[in-house]
């Protein structure tokens, strides 16, 4: 999904120490060892922040969150997710955990009536592989509903394209899903994102 490839991209293709460009080597271009790694770098990243911040709130044990990162080897999928999943956490627990962990806002978003203009400005591919949901512009900042916060790589690309700062709000996976379905219609050809702005904002 671009949401896990935005944030981690650019470190494949960058000069490295020597000046050379890493993207040069033959196993930087193999299509496998770049997905592999990038899936690498998620789950590392998720394991420090997020799997480390439940054990020491007491809502996860050490050994449930080996087995969980040993079962995120092979499903390969948001850390939080995986767990609720898994009967180990409740998505209020897992939301809570994350607005705690990141100092954000949790919300109920289930009853949420969003202006369809606000919806347009992120396409519905994007929202529904990184299951985000933009719910309303204030001063211009946009407020994104998200299942993983964690994810700053899909901020950063909707604030870049749409030239607005973007705040990140931790909502239940399952509500954000509800709303999708509601607001987008599926299936649908893939839009570029520059054409969706064009459209919600005229």
């Amino acid at each position: 999904p671009p949401c896990q490839l935005w944030s981690l991209i650019n470190k494949y293709y960058r000069p490295d120490e020597t000046g050379a460009a890493a993207s040069e080597s033959p196993a930087a271009k193999d299509p496998e060892f770049i997905e592999k790694e990038i899936f690498r770098k998620i789950e590392q990243e998720q394991r420090k922040h997020l799997g480390d911040f439940l054990v020491e709130t007491g809502l996860l044990t050490q050994a449930q969150l080996t087995t969980v990162l040993e079962l995120q080897k092979d499903k390969r999928g948001f850390l939080g997710q995986l767990l609720v999943d898994n009967g180990w956490l409740t998505e209020a627990q897992l939301c809570q955990a994350l607005a705690d962990m990141l100092q954000i806002e949790n919300v109920d978003i289930e009853e949420a009536q969003i202006d369809p203009a606000v919806v347009r400005l992120v396409p519905d591919s994007l929202a529904a592989s990184c299951n985000v949901l933009p719910l309303f512009i204030e001063q211009n900042t946009l407020y994104l509903a998200m299942e993983n916060p964690l994810d700053t790589g899909v901020t950063q690309l909707i604030q870049y394209e749409l030239g607005m700062r973007v705040v990140p709000l931790v909502a239940p996976a399952s509500q954000i899903r509800n709303i999708i379905a509601k607001y987008y219609h599926f299936p649908s050809p893939v839009h570029p994102f520059i054409s969706k702005r064009a459209q919600a904002v005229s």
